[in-house]
């Protein structure tokens, strides 16, 4: 009786095991590896050189590739579809480079004069190998005096469940990419309400 129940138990610790250690979702697991750190908003106003007012709301971004496989980050904001559901607040959507995101970073005149081109241009990309790191930022431009309290970015997200945000405003696919493909999601802040707009998307390459 004690030997069939030795058995029995060493049984079912080899089976514990192997169910615990066993990953049921590959990309899942991938994606746990993936660290996308949202910092504190920032923002200035500005007035540009035709005399246009303005504000600048943006977020310093740190994202971390801590998988085994290389991630390539497009970052876009180029589709405008979202904007029509908008007519509240008029704006804009940007990337910004690792300057912006840097702490203590002065906003100069240098700086301000850059927005129109990254306006035209709003499109970012990094292939990031495992264990690197990439810091930017992502702001909103919008008029002033704002119609409303301002569109303020708030966070990056990679689109792995469909329960993220319920009470927000969806401007992209409400259910998550699978596969080695996903999609980037930005959420935005809009007064007492949020909006989330598609950001892009993220692939892991296989070596």
């Amino acid at each position: 009786m004690i030997r069939k129940l030795l058995v029995l138990l060493t049984f079912c610790g080899a089976w514990v095991h192997c169910t615990l250690e066993k990953p049921t979702d590959r990309e899942q697991n991938l994606h746990d590896g993936l660290q996308i750190e949202n910092g504190i908003n920032r923002g200035v106003n500005y007035t540009d050189s035709v005399g246009g007012t303005y504000s600048i709301r943006y977020i310093p971004i740190t994202i971390t590739n801590d998988t085994s496989l290389a991630i390539q980050f497009q970052i876009n904001f180029s589709a405008t579809d979202y904007l029509d559901n908008n007519s509240q607040e008029p704006f804009s959507v940007i990337p910004l480079p690792e300057r912006w995101a840097m702490d203590g970073v002065e906003i100069t005149d240098s700086l301000l004069n850059e927005i129109p081109e990254y306006q035209k241009h709003a499109f970012a990309s990094k292939t990031l190998k495992p264990g690197e790191t990439w810091l930017m930022a992502i702001g909103t431009v919008y008029s002033r005096p704002a119609k409303i309290t301002g569109v303020l970015p708030h966070v990056l997200f990679a689109h792995t469940t469909e329960t993220i945000f319920p009470e927000c405003d969806w401007n992209m696919e409400e259910h998550p990419s699978s596969g080695a493909q996903l999609l980037l999601g930005l959420r935005l802040r809009l007064g007492g309400n949020c909006m989330v707009v598609p950001a892009g998307q993220m692939t892991y390459l296989e070596k």
